[in-house]
């Protein structure tokens, strides 16, 4: 199942705002009221965000919820073999569009010729050795996690009150990646708190110049901003 959604569009604030894609990992046993409530904060809020499943029965729990706006991502951060992982994506693809990943820096690298092949643009990386985003493969942007909620540290500057920009000081070029986990939000209200307050803080942002995207539509974003012009020569003519 395909949902459509909300894809920017070629405005200033997209080719030179700050960027930040949100991405709700399901991951392991899935809490569906978490799902469903966080899904409804979305909506309310008119946000959209990429949504990674590891296998068919969290994609079902997602389609019974049915978020508004989402990209479904595949989570193959706990799958080792790519037999495995591939016969996964094959699964999804049955019934939905799948438009990117969630890997470790390794298994991204494995991982290429699959994306490659099933048109994925985005990969989203959990323990990147390098914070900037960088081209993985053909056609493949990979972008590294910019932080994790819930979290135990304190706060970072993303919840500071100056500016619009303040939810981009985790960005690396001016994009960023932000994962809610949503296996640790169940029973934890401390939690859900801290994720309440990061949504509010992205619609307020959002609606500052801020674009709250998929992470597919960070990739095209990124990749537009990247692109090579052609230069200008410095001689002149005789």
């Amino acid at each position: 199942m395909s949902e459509s959604r909300a894809v920017p569009n070629s405005t200033e604030s997209v080719a030179t705002g700050p960027a930040v894609a949100l991405v709700m990992k399901l991951g392991g046993t899935v809490d569906a009221g978490v799902v469903s409530r966080l899904a409804s904060r979305l909506a309310s809020d008119q946000m959209v965000a990429t949504w990674a499943v590891s296998d068919s029965k969290q994609l079902n729990v997602l389609r019974n919820v049915k978020p508004a706006g989402r990209e479904l991502a595949l989570d193959v951060s706990e799958i080792s073999e790519l037999r495995i992982a591939t016969e996964k994506l094959a699964q999804l693809q049955e019934t939905s569009k799948v438009e990117s990943l969630l890997a470790s820096e390794t298994q991204l690298r494995r991982y290429v010729a699959l994306a490659s092949g099933a048109n994925i643009t985005a990969a989203l990386v959990e323990d990147a050795a390098s914070k900037g985003p960088r081209q993985a493969g053909p056609g493949l942007w990979r972008f590294a996690t910019g932080i994790e909620f819930p979290i135990e540290a304190s706060w970072p500057r993303l919840f500071s009150s100056r500016s619009a920009k303040s939810v981009s000081d985790v960005a690396t070029g001016g994009v960023a990646a932000v994962k809610i986990d949503m296996q640790k939000l169940a029973g934890s209200s401390a939690g859900q708190k801290q994720v309440d307050r990061l949504l509010t803080k992205l619609a307020w942002a959002q609606n500052n110049g801020t674009v709250v995207t998929t992470l597919s539509d960070l990739a095209a974003i990124y990749a537009a901003r990247t692109e090579v012009r052609p230069q200008r020569s410095i001689l002149r003519a005789a």
